[in-house]
């Protein structure tokens, strides 16, 4: 007997997420690390984003800013764009 999974119409998370994209989901995760520790002193809980004013509006011009490469000196383009993909998440 064949085992059934009702899977129609539900979302792929795994397939795309991870097996399409490995390694940019990685890079959202360092950036995440990144800013984690940067602010520090008040994300001990990983949610330092939550706790923006106005944090819509910051982060789609934080993302912006990483797409024109207008960041902190010194960083890679796929620094950029993890920092523009964490943002826009």
């Amino acid at each position: 007997m064949i085992g059934i999974k009702h899977s129609q119409g539900k979302l792929p998370y795994f397939t795309v997420l991870i097996e399409q994209f490995p390694l940019a989901i990685k890079e959202v995760v360092k950036r995440a690390e990144f800013g984690h520790q940067k602010y520090i002193e008040t994300d001990a809980d990983y949610k330092n984003w939550q706790r923006i004013p106005n944090a819509e509006q910051q982060y789609k011009n934080a993302a912006m800013r990483h797409l024109f490469q207008d960041g902190e000196e010194g960083e890679e383009e796929i620094q950029h764009l993890a920092a523009a993909a964490w943002s826009l998440l």
